[in-house]
């Protein structure tokens, strides 16, 4: 049985971790071996077309301020009503709010630090 990864970044806007994450999840690569879902808090571009099909793409809309609790509130939801085995995170927005969700550590958790030196 596939473990369930739940992915999640700030947008999907065209920066390095997000053109990473979605060459990631291109077809013919992760799904061989795990089931995806991919999150991401909002700003979408050309990059979603490029994702494989059979990854569960979700944007959560957060509008900023005080929807940072709608959007953890639903995050929480995603990984209870999916069974989510593995939680990745990309980028820092998405790995500080994330570890506040109660019940989040029930799943395995991953951040992938990125980094510039210029």
């Amino acid at each position: 049985m596939k473990k369930k990864v739940l992915h999640i970044i700030n947008s999907l806007t065209t920066g390095g971790a997000e053109i990473l994450l979605a060459n990631s999840l291109s077809p013919g690569g992760l799904q061989e071996y795990t089931d995806n879902y991919l999150v991401y808090f909002n700003k979408s571009s050309y990059l979603a077309d490029t994702i494989d099909k059979d990854v569960k793409l979700i944007n959560l809309n957060y509008k900023g301020g005080v929807d940072i609790m709608r959007m953890l509130m639903q995050l929480k939801s995603i990984i209870k009503t999916n069974k989510i085995d593995i939680v990745h995170t990309h980028l820092t927005p998405a790995s500080l709010y994330t570890p506040s969700l109660p019940g989040f550590c029930s799943a395995g958790a991953y951040y992938t630090q990125y980094l510039f030196y210029g």
